[in-house]
């Protein structure tokens, strides 16, 4: 019995409906085998899931968007350093076939680890896409579903 008062649906809710929406109710409870409120609240769980499915798209979305942007950044420090060497060789065209060489190596030291670290980031990017265009999903109508 305590049970029963746990569980009391103590809310009521009256909502208006054209008969086409009531008569579509009053079938899916019908095939179903269970009551109007039923379907309702499996509707209202359906809606629930697919808000929560979509909330969490953002957050992808947005880390998405993060990493891009921190590929971007890493390219533009290695142009800088790459545009630093080139002026700091042009104002001293006398240097040594040793000297440039010197030069480049030192370049490669600085940006070897921020290409690494683009690459890592670039290569993470398109996994999340493949991965997110594999998991698009086609209707019958030729629609994407998310």
């Amino acid at each position: 019995m305590a049970e029963y008062f746990k569980n009391n649906k103590s809310k009521r809710l009256e909502i208006r409906m054209t008969p086409e929406e009531a008569q579509n109710l009053e079938e899916c409870a019908e095939l179903m085998h269970v009551h109007r409120t039923d379907v309702l609240n499996m509707g209202v769980r359906l809606v629930r899931e697919r808000l929560s499915a979509s909330g969490r798209k953002k957050a992808v979305e947005e880390s998405f968007a993060m990493r891009v942007e921190q590929a971007a950044n890493l390219a533009r420090q290695i142009a800088s350093i790459q545009l630093a060497l080139f002026h700091a060789l042009y104002e001293k065209p006398t240097q040594s076939k040793a000297e440039y060489a010197d030069a480049f190596a030192a370049l490669n030291d600085m940006t070897t680890d921020l290409k690494s670290d683009l690459r890592a980031l670039t290569d993470d990017i398109f996994a999340r896409k493949r991965a997110e265009i594999l998991s698009l999903q086609i209707d019958g109508g030729g629609n994407m579903k998310s």
